[in-house]
Protein backbone atom coordinates (compact mmCIF):
# COMPACT_ATOMS: atom_id res chain seq x y z
CA UNK A 1 0.00 0.00 0.00
CA UNK A 2 1.84 3.73 -0.92
CA UNK A 3 1.05 6.37 1.43
CA UNK A 4 -0.71 9.31 0.64
CA UNK A 5 1.29 12.25 -0.89
CA UNK A 6 1.12 15.39 1.01
CA UNK A 7 -1.30 16.85 -1.47
CA UNK A 8 -3.96 14.07 -0.88
CA UNK A 9 -3.28 14.32 3.12
CA UNK A 10 -4.05 17.68 3.20
CA UNK A 11 -7.13 17.86 0.96
CA UNK A 12 -8.46 14.61 3.13
CA UNK A 13 -7.60 16.62 6.31
CA UNK A 14 -9.38 19.51 4.95
CA UNK A 15 -12.06 17.94 3.66
CA UNK A 16 -12.97 16.20 7.01
CA UNK A 17 -11.57 18.20 9.85
CA UNK A 18 -11.96 21.68 7.73
CA UNK A 19 -15.66 21.72 7.89
CA UNK A 20 -17.98 24.07 9.73
CA UNK A 21 -19.92 20.56 11.53
CA UNK A 22 -16.30 19.17 12.26
CA UNK A 23 -14.65 22.54 13.16
CA UNK A 24 -17.78 22.93 15.87
CA UNK A 25 -17.59 19.67 17.15
CA UNK A 26 -14.15 20.50 18.05
CA UNK A 27 -14.54 23.89 19.67
CA UNK A 28 -16.80 22.33 21.70
CA UNK A 29 -14.48 19.73 22.91
CA UNK A 30 -11.78 22.13 23.96
CA UNK A 31 -13.80 23.56 26.78
CA UNK A 32 -13.04 22.13 30.13
CA UNK A 33 -15.00 18.72 31.11
CA UNK A 34 -17.90 19.06 33.81
CA UNK A 35 -16.61 15.23 35.21
CA UNK A 36 -12.82 16.42 35.49
CA UNK A 37 -10.38 19.14 35.10
CA UNK A 38 -9.36 18.03 32.00
CA UNK A 39 -10.62 19.10 28.20
CA UNK A 40 -13.16 16.90 26.73
CA UNK A 41 -11.05 16.44 24.00
CA UNK A 42 -8.66 14.36 26.04
CA UNK A 43 -11.56 12.31 27.50
CA UNK A 44 -12.71 11.59 23.50
CA UNK A 45 -9.30 10.88 22.73
CA UNK A 46 -8.91 7.98 26.32
CA UNK A 47 -12.18 6.62 24.76
CA UNK A 48 -11.30 6.06 21.44
CA UNK A 49 -7.94 4.23 21.90
CA UNK A 50 -10.00 2.10 24.59
CA UNK A 51 -8.84 3.64 28.20
CA UNK A 52 -12.19 4.90 29.13
CA UNK A 53 -15.86 4.12 28.80
CA UNK A 54 -18.59 6.60 27.20
CA UNK A 55 -20.44 8.08 29.59
CA UNK A 56 -24.22 8.94 28.61
CA UNK A 57 -23.70 12.67 29.14
CA UNK A 58 -22.97 14.83 26.53
CA UNK A 59 -18.89 14.49 26.71
CA UNK A 60 -19.61 10.66 25.91
CA UNK A 61 -22.05 11.87 22.87
CA UNK A 62 -19.26 13.97 21.62
CA UNK A 63 -16.53 10.92 22.48
CA UNK A 64 -18.66 8.82 19.98
CA UNK A 65 -18.71 11.57 17.33
CA UNK A 66 -14.85 12.33 17.43
CA UNK A 67 -15.18 9.16 16.81
CA UNK A 68 -16.85 8.49 14.16
CA UNK A 69 -14.72 11.33 12.33
CA UNK A 70 -11.32 9.77 13.05
CA UNK A 71 -13.03 6.69 11.46
CA UNK A 72 -14.00 7.96 8.68
CA UNK A 73 -10.48 10.32 8.37
CA UNK A 74 -8.83 7.04 8.51
CA UNK A 75 -10.86 4.87 5.76
CA UNK A 76 -10.45 8.04 3.30
CA UNK A 77 -6.44 8.09 4.27
CA UNK A 78 -6.81 4.52 3.48
CA UNK A 79 -5.19 3.47 6.81
CA UNK A 80 -6.07 1.11 9.54
CA UNK A 81 -8.35 2.53 12.07
CA UNK A 82 -6.93 0.03 14.77
CA UNK A 83 -3.39 0.86 13.37
CA UNK A 84 -4.18 4.50 14.64
CA UNK A 85 -5.59 3.39 17.89
CA UNK A 86 -2.45 1.85 19.11
CA UNK A 87 -0.70 4.85 17.94
CA UNK A 88 -2.66 7.09 19.96
CA UNK A 89 -2.84 5.20 23.04
CA UNK A 90 0.98 6.58 23.35
CA UNK A 91 0.85 9.39 26.17
CA UNK A 92 3.04 11.91 24.13
CA UNK A 93 1.56 11.28 20.38
CA UNK A 94 -1.71 11.86 22.19
CA UNK A 95 -0.76 15.38 23.44
CA UNK A 96 0.39 15.88 20.16
CA UNK A 97 -2.47 14.96 18.80
CA UNK A 98 -4.71 17.20 20.89
CA UNK A 99 -2.55 19.92 20.35
CA UNK A 100 -2.94 19.61 16.78
CA UNK A 101 -6.77 19.40 16.82
CA UNK A 102 -7.44 22.22 19.20
CA UNK A 103 -5.08 24.50 16.31
CA UNK A 104 -7.35 23.32 13.82
CA UNK A 105 -10.41 24.07 16.35
CA UNK A 106 -9.24 27.38 16.33
CA UNK A 107 -7.68 28.23 13.64
CA UNK A 108 -8.60 26.16 11.07
CA UNK A 109 -6.82 24.16 8.65
CA UNK A 110 -3.18 26.49 7.11
CA UNK A 111 -0.42 26.03 6.04
CA UNK A 112 2.16 25.57 7.92
CA UNK A 113 -0.30 24.96 10.35
CA UNK A 114 -0.96 27.55 13.57
CA UNK A 115 -0.92 25.75 16.88
CA UNK A 116 -1.72 27.06 19.96
CA UNK A 117 1.35 26.08 22.08
CA UNK A 118 4.68 25.50 21.17
CA UNK A 119 5.03 21.91 20.16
Amino acid sequence: MSSPSIKNLLHTTRLVLGNRLSRFLLNRMISPCPHGRRIKLNHALDYIVGEAKASLSLCGIEGWALKFVMSLMTRMMKVDFEAFKDYAAIPSVRRGLVLVLKGIAKYGITVPQKLPAPF
